[in-house]
This record gives structure tokens, C-alpha cells and sequence, in this order.
């Protein structure tokens, strides 16, 4: 098999790429493919006796010249299949990137730029509110603060996980399309017989769903890149720039925060749901584009309330540990207020 090159983004080197994962995994699955080679010609072989005694039992010769056409043409495929999809894989994949100007790495520096964007105007609310907060002025700030802080926090977390995930996932889609390749002659001669042919086909169109996965991807990081530009024109570029950095202020950076969670989620979202939504469009006809901004806005949804949700626990039990520590202060107090009152005026 054709041992595939320059399909990571970013991360590892043709070199790396071709020695250490796709030049094994091509071996493996080539002695696999050439195996199972066996299994497609005993198909064919079975085929032509089949349609051979239906004509003799009084059948139509037609189809014994359809079954004939059919074993040709699998024949011709079992030597140019692996090559033909591989070819693809490189069309379909970096080489339709580049030509429509998709970048997944560039979006995803973008992407980080923002975030620091984000924590940097969270940052004044933040610092005021913890002050407020130390100066002994009310535990409510803290918690305000600490909410935001994690919320920040999370979505840096987030925009590393899905720096990591994108390797993988294009890893993932080459091993995909190899052990695909593997299982190949199977599915091949399944098209030799009529009860099957769907079987075959449909597997044949879920490889091509796979090849597809890179543009599905580069399509969503572009939306994502797009959504970004938007709302960060509001928030940082804009005529009314200016009173919404103050409210954000006011609010302990909350809305940058809320920002930077919504971000954080459609990235992952693109990064875990944009295949399966290609594949999907390639072989059932279901609608990418819809399915794509409502997966995305979904999971920015979802990773907000996750978010709060934690935030809000958080912030519960600070507020429970400042509100005991001022239940014991007070206590001490009393206390002592008690023990003089006993033991009278001291002298």
C-alpha cells in the first residue's frame, strides 16, 4: 500500500509521520489486504459456478454474462482499490485544504490568541473583586471572582485538550482509512452477489465518508474562526467596546469568561462531531451545515452550564466556609465576652 505523508497539521514531521505510524500500520495492513485477497477470488469463483448452474437448469444466460461482468471488474478493483482510496485521501484531505485556503492550525492559534484576549480583559474585574474580597469587604466577591477564575480556567484547559485531539483525531482518520483498506476484499466480493451488494457498497461508501473527514473539520474550524473574529469585534474593537469592558469589570470578568467557555465548546464540538456529521452527509444526505452550527452551539451551551455549575459549587462552598469561619469568629467572641463577665471587672 501507498504509505500516506503531510496529512498532520502541525506535531510531527513527514519523517516521524512515515516511519513511526503510517509505514508499519501499511505494512500490517497490506499483508492483511493480500490475504483476504483469497477469501474475494473463492467469492467469484462460488459466483460463477452458481450462475453457471442456473443457466444450465434452464435460467437466463444473462446472468451468467452479468456475474461474468461483475468478477471483472472486482478483479480489476482488488489491484487498484487500495491505491485509488489512498490517492484520495491526499486529494481529499491537505491538497482540497490548501486549495480552498483552509488552515487548521492557523484557526487554532487564532483560537488560543483570543482566549488570552479573553483572560486579559477578565483580568481588571478579577483583581478588583479579589481585593474587595481580602479587604474584608464581603466573601461574595471572592466567590464572584473564584467563579470567573474557573470558568477561565476550564477553557484553557479545554483549548489544550483539543490542540492534543486534533493530532489524534487526523491520526485516528489515516489508521481509519488503513484497516479499512485491510478489510477491503471482503466487502469487494460481497458485491458479486445480489443479496449482498448493499452490504458491500454501503462499506465502500462509509471509507469515502472517512476521506471527508479533514474537509469537515476545516470547515468547522473556519466557522469557529469566524465566530471568533464576530464576537470579538464586539467585545474588544467596537464603537461600544468601551462600556462593555466596564460591565465586564463590574461583573468579575464574567463575560469574557462566558466568552471563552462558548469558544472552548465549539471547538470541541467541530473537533468531535464534524466526521461524523461529513460522513453522515456523504452517505445518508443529511444536512452538514445545520447539523454543524447546531452541534456547536450545543456544545458551547453545554460547556457553559458545565461550567457554572461547577463554579457555582465552588463558590457554594466558599461561601459556607467564609459564613463558618465568621460563625466561629463571633463565637470566640462571645466567649470571651462570657468569661469576664464571670470573673468580673479585671483589675
Amino acid at each position: 500500500m501507498t504509505i500516506l505523508s503531510t496529512i498532520i497539521p502541525y506535531g510531527i514531521g513527514d519523517a516521524d509521520l512515515v516511519t513511526k505510524f503510517c509505514q508499519p500500520l501499511a505494512v500490517t495492513c497490506s499483508s492483511v489486504y493480500d490475504t483476504l485477497r483469497i477469501f474475494t477470488v473463492a467469492l467469484a469463483f462460488v459466483g460463477l459456478l452458481h450462475s453457471a448452474y442456473k443457466v444450465q437448469m434452464g435460467g437466463d444466460l444473462s446472468t451468467l454474462g452479468s456475474q461474468l461482468v461483475m468478477t471483472l471488474l472486482v478483479a480489476v478493483c482488488l489491484d487498484y482499490v487500495p491505491v485509488w482510496i489512498l490517492n484520495a485521501e491526499i486529494a481529499l484531505g491537505p491538497n482540497l485544504n490548501a486549495s480552498l485556503g483552509f488552515d487548521t492550525k492557523s484557526t487554532l492559534v487564532h483560537y488560543t490568541e483570543e482566549l488570552g484576549w479573553d483572560t486579559l480583559s477578565a483580568l481588571p474585574g478579577l483583581i478588583v473583586y479579589f481585593a474587595l474580597g481580602f479587604l474584608g469587604i464581603g466573601i461574595g466577591f471572592i466567590v464572584l471572582a473564584a467563579i470567573s477564575l474557573l470558568m477561565i480556567a476550564l477553557a484553557w484547559v479545554m483549548c489544550g485538550m483539543t490542540w492534543g485531539a486534533v493530532m489524534v483525531g487526523y491520526l485516528v482518520q489515516i489508521a481509519s482509512v488503513y484497516v479499512a483498506l485491510a478489510l477491503a476484499p471482503i466487502f469487494l466480493g460481497m458485491l458479486l452477489f445480489e443479496k449482498t451488494r448493499e452490504t458491500g457498497t454501503k462499506y465502500f461508501m462509509g471509507i469515502i465518508g472517512v476521506l471527508f473527514w479533514p474537509l469537515g473539520w476545516a470547515l468547522g474550524f473556519k466557522v469557529l474562526y469566524v465566530t471568533i473574529d464576530m464576537v470579538h469585534e464586539l467585545l474588544f474593537k467596537s464603537s461600544d467596546a468601551a462600556a462593555l469592558q466596564t460591565v465586564n469589570a463590574l461583573m468579575a470578568g464574567l463575560i469574557s469568561a462566558g466568552f471563552a467557555i462558548l469558544e472552548a465548546g465549539f471547538a470541541w464540538a467541530v473537533l468531535t462531531k464534524a466526521p461524523k456529521m461529513i460522513s453522515d452527509a456523504i452517505t445518508a444526505g443529511s444536512q452538514f451545515g445545520s447539523g454543524l452550527i447546531s452541534a456547536g452551539a450545543s456544545g458551547g451551551v453545554s460547556t457553559a452550564g458545565m461550567a457554572i455549575s461547577t463554579a457555582g459549587s465552588v463558590g457554594a462552598m466558599a461561601a459556607t466556609g467564609g459564613g463558618s469561619a465568621a460563625a466561629g469568629g463571633a463565637a470566640m467572641g462571645a466567649s470571651k465576652g462570657g468569661g469576664m463577665a464571670t470573673g468580673g471587672v479585671p483589675r
